[in-house]
């Protein structure tokens, strides 16, 4: 099933335009026109008044109609799309993340329906009110849009096409060992619709890539270049020359470029989402560029090479990812077992046996190195050093949620079996309250307070 095309885009793009910003802009301001109108003692059946109120109450309803409206086809697009590949005989329903999504829409379902339906009780009860008593139609009114304007600013973002509902997805679960970093990472953090092309993408780069090299090994070099792109680190000519080294032919390399689905464009997105949703991956791919181009010769003295990071900041409910990056230096192999400790989270321990493949590569002689040089050798310049590195480097990731909201130290510890420590470290973390949950709190207490007053009453009025 195509994803494009339909009412569904169309009414998408007026929410986006309109839809969210008639909401955004009048729910505060007509609770606040009513209450000077009230305050002031004006009487809103007047013409002047009563017909811009109904006007704008009715544009009200017709973009909450929209709203719903734009959620229920986003749920069909979905239904069918999924339809579409289970026909093709893909089990989707066992993939991992399209419960996920399936939840999203149906909460964006509930959320726009919702909206509609105090728009819809807003205007009712308006007219009512005019009709019967003019004072309720005034309280009715402030009441229900201060109610609006709280749900437009608490929930900020809408899903009004897949491609929002994909670009929300977060990864619901995460391997202990990644034994292909990059590559793995992507295959983690893309969504169920996108990965269930993953496939197709890879029979496609098979097509194009010289003889004798993995895909898996083409794909990472790939997400590394763009990586670096949208740090500003390199620019786009220099991503089509290092790709023309493992693409059979040039002009291939335009064929990846503007790919439908995986497109460069579309692959930096991608990097943007997963930079999102798991920090601390890309944050350790920082600094071994900055060390393989500033300290190059510690790199190269250090048997293993080893970093850690850790979300720093989370609100409480959500998951803390501690990645930790090791790369074997030794012509060797080598075993390594990482502890991670992390008081008041669960798991509050774990600890992973993890094989690190020897070297299979020679270091450069020089004690630096160029970013890029279109005439280096393979480990030339920083850029081919750091592709050939993370083929051998290995990546453990813990995932872990928090107990109760405060400061906590996370700590990580790397060693071979019966020897020494290699690598140590501690990490803070700052676990905050959502807004919602002090909320749910205050609201506990509120219940339990009225409930003491309540029997109180009863017992001072009927003892």
């Amino acid at each position: 099933m195509d994803e494009k095309g339909g009412a569904l885009d169309w009414v998408a793009s007026y929410n986006r335009w309109m839809g969210i910003k008639v909401f955004s802009c009048l729910t505060f301001s007509v609770a606040v026109i009513l209450a000077v109108l009230s305050f002031l003692n004006i009487d809103i059946r007047h013409t002047a008044c009563l017909i811009p109120l109904l006007t704008i109450l009715a544009w009200l309803v017709f973009n909450a109609l929209l709203l719903w409206l734009n959620a229920i086809l986003l749920e069909k697009r979905l239904s069918g799309f999924l339809a579409q590949a289970r026909s093709q005989g893909l089990p989707v329903d066992a993939m991992v993340g399209v419960p996920t999504l399936k939840e999203l829409v149906r909460d964006e379902k509930r959320y726009t329906f919702w909206i509609f339906l105090m728009a819809v009780a807003s205007l009712a009860m308006f007219v009512v009110g005019i009709a019967i008593m003019v004072v309720a139609a005034y309280m009715t009114m402030v009441g229900l849009y201060i109610l609006f304007g709280f749900t437009m600013v608490g929930r900020r973002e809408l899903f009004l096409s897949l491609e929002d509902i994909k670009r929300s997805y977060r990864p619901v679960t995460s391997p202990v060992v990644l034994e292909e970093p990059v590559y793995g990472f992507l295959e983690v953090i893309l969504d169920p619709v996108s990965r269930l092309k993953l496939d197709e993408y890879k029979k496609f780069l098979e097509e194009r890539i010289k003889p004798d090299l993995h895909v898996g090994d083409v794909m990472s070099k790939l997400i590394l270049l763009l990586y670096l792109e949208e740090q500003g680190v390199v620019d786009r000519s220099t991503v089509r020359a290092e790709l023309s080294e493992v693409i059979a032919r040039p002009e291939y390399v335009e064929d990846m470029e503007t790919h439908p689905e995986f497109g460069f464009d579309n692959l930096r997105d991608v990097i943007r989402r997963g930079r999102d949703a798991v920090p601390p991956f890309f944050r350790l791919l920082d600094r071994i560029l900055v060390t393989l181009r500033d300290n190059l010769s510690v790199f190269k003295n250090c048997p293993t090479y080893a970093d850690a990071d850790v979300t720093s900041s989370i609100k409480h409910g959500d998951m803390c990812y501690i990645v930790v990056f090791l790369f074997n230096n030794d012509v060797t192999a080598r075993t390594v077992e990482v502890i991670m400790k992390a008081p008041g989270f669960s798991p509050d321990q774990e600890s992973v046996l993890i094989e690190l493949p020897a070297r299979d590569f020679d270091l450069p002689e020089e004690e630096s190195l160029p970013l890029y040089d279109p005439e280096a050798y393979d480990t030339g310049d920083v850029i081919g050093l750091m592709s050939r590195v993370l083929d051998n480097l290995r990546v453990v990731w813990f995932s872990v949620m928090a107990d109760t909201a405060g400061a906590k130290c996370v700590t990580v510890q790397a060693r071979s079996p019966g020897e020494k420590t290699i690598f140590g470290t501690s990490m803070k973390i700052r676990v905050s309250y959502r807004l919602s949950d002090l909320f749910r709190s205050l609201g506990g207490i509120g219940g339990a307070i009225g409930g003491i007053a309540a029997a109180a009453l009863r017992v001072l009025f009927w003892s």
